[in-house]
C-alpha cells in the first residue's frame, strides 16, 4: 500500500472521527435542550394546577370530586407532555448519532474500496479497533429530577475500542 493511500485513509479516518464527535455534541445539545424544556413544562404544569386550585377555592368549591379531577388531569397532561419531550429527544439524538456513523462508515468503505482497487488490504489486522470497533453505547443519561417521566433522556459517550 502506497504512502498516498495510507495518507488518504488516515485523513478519511480522522474526518470520520471528527464528524462523529460533532454529531455527539449536537445530540448532547438536543438532550440538554429537552432537559430544559421538560423542566419548564413541569413548572408550567405545577403553576397551572396551583391557579386551578386557587380558582376553585376562591369560588367556594371544595377540592373534592370534579375540581380535584380537573387538577389531577392537569398533572396527567403535563406528565404526558414531559414524556413526549423525552421520547422525541431520545429519538432525535439517536438518529443524529446513527446518521453520523453511517456517513463515517460509508466514507471509510469508499476510501477503502479505492485503496483495494489499488492493490492494498486496508483493513488487515485493524478490524475491531478504534471507533469502528466500538458500538458507541450510551454512557450517561440526564434525568428530570423528581418527575416520573418514562425515563432519562440519554446522552452519548465517546467512542473507543
Amino acid at each position: 500500500m502506497g504512502i498516498e493511500t495510507i495518507a488518504i485513509l488516515g485523513l478519511t479516518l480522522l474526518q470520520a472521527h471528527s464528524s462523529i464527535g460533532a454529531a455527539e455534541d449536537e445530540a448532547q445539545g438536543v438532550v440538554d435542550q429537552a432537559n430544559i424544556d421538560a423542566e419548564n413544562k413541569g413548572k408550567e404544569t405545577r403553576l397551572l394546577a396551583a391557579r386551578q386550585q386557587a380558582s376553585f377555592l376562591n369560588s367556594g368549591l371544595t377540592l373534592e370530586g370534579t375540581p380535584m379531577a380537573a387538577i389531577q388531569n392537569t398533572f396527567s397532561v403535563g406528565l404526558e407532555d414531559i414524556n413526549q419531550i423525552t421520547t422525541n429527544a431520545n429519538k432525535k439524538s439517536k438518529n443524529i448519532i446513527s446518521s453520523a456513523r453511517s456517513e463515517a462508515i460509508g466514507s471509510l468503505v469508499s476510501a477503502g474500496s479505492g485503496a483495494a482497487f489499488g492493490g492494498g488490504d486496508i483493513f488487515g489486522g485493524a478490524s475491531g479497533s478504534g471507533f469502528l470497533g466500538s458500538q458507541g453505547t450510551v454512557s450517561r443519561g440526564i434525568e428530570f429530577g423528581n418527575t416520573s417521566a418514562q425515563g432519562p433522556i440519554q446522552g452519548f459517550g465517546g467512542f473507543g475500542g
